[in-house]
């Protein structure tokens, strides 16, 4: 998949497994070996990321309360974050609930 939109929806992959690890999340796709850590914002997205629908616009408009910051600067780093969390076999796109 290419870059997500804002009404992509996203689920952790379901072999991802992740820990919290001196404040940041760790996360590992059991079956390809794919890791990547998260910074602070990066953990705090992957703990909103259920608790949002799980499109990057109900997360962007989580973050947007709780950070200042640009709405076009947070989709753009969202996309950025998801775009390579999909490369790395750690999330997929979801079904759009009916």
């Amino acid at each position: 998949m290419d870059v997500p939109t804002l009404t992509t929806r996203l689920a952790p992959h379901p072999d991802v497994v992740w820990r919290l690890v001196e404040g940041e999340v760790v996360l590992l796709n059991i079956t390809t070996g794919q890791y990547y850590s998260l910074d602070e914002v990066g953990t705090r997205v992957w703990s909103l990321l259920p608790q949002t629908g799980s499109s990057l616009e109900g997360l962007r408009n989580a973050l947007l309360e709780e950070f200042d910051a640009d709405a076009s600067d947070i989709d753009r780093d969202l996309r950025d974050l998801f775009g390579r969390l999909l490369a790395a076999d750690l999330v997929v796109t979801a079904e759009t609930p009916a």
